[in-house]
């Protein structure tokens, strides 16, 4: 687990991964979708910090993948940041499975991955 403010974090993250640290910085503070829904509303609770998923984002467009596979999609909040990763990132963009044991979130009638817009191309 990563200790310190995001530019610390993603500095040691870039370190590892053999990335541009200001590359990856400048990344982070682009990703469109990690402090509000698409809709403009803030995240429900339990999809992560913002800045996990700036961080998310930022792997991702950085590294730019084939292909991703979330695990947990429930709200989709982590599956989107791989999805705005891939697309800011390439053309055409990587592949976004993401899968969840359940089809609807806790029971309600809320689909899993709801905040997602279609147009992401993510795979349920």
């Amino acid at each position: 687990m990563f200790k310190g403010n995001l530019t610390d974090v993603l500095t040691e993250i870039a370190k590892q991964l053999s990335f541009d640290p200001a590359q990856l910085n400048q990344f982070a503070q682009q990703a469109p979708h990690a402090e509000t829904r698409p809709d403009g509303n803030p995240w429900p609770s339990g999809t992560g910090s913002v800045n996990e998923k700036r961080i998310l984002y930022a792997i991702t467009r950085a590294k730019n993948p084939i292909l991703s596979l979330d695990i947990g999609t429930r709200w989709g909040a982590m599956a989107l940041q791989i999805a705005e990763g891939n697309k800011a990132s390439a053309s055409p963009p990587g592949r976004v499975i993401s899968v969840d044991n359940e089809k609807t979130i806790h029971g309600s009638k809320q689909p899993v991955g709801k905040f997602i817009p279609k147009n992401m191309g993510v795979e349920f």
